[in-house]
């Protein structure tokens, strides 16, 4: 079975997205207003971080752990 990265609503945190790789989860994508967007994203272990539009933000969650777009 193929790993997947796909986002879904946060159940505890409203306007906040929560990033799984398969079953794991492996980061947040969260309203922020930066120079790049008003979306950012972070990985679990708070050591990676961007900003930019939404859909750009899961892009790079792709790009880091599935190493594609």
């Amino acid at each position: 079975m193929a790993r997947k990265i796909k986002s879904k609503r946060s159940k505890t945190r409203k306007g906040e997205y929560e990033v799984f790789f398969g079953k794991e989860k492996v980061g947040d994508i969260f309203k922020s207003k930066n120079d790049l967007g008003e979306w950012a994203g972070t990985t679990v272990d708070r050591d990676q971080s961007v900003g930019g539009k939404k859909w750009q933000v899961l892009d790079w969650f792709f790009e880091i752990f599935w190493g594609v777009k």
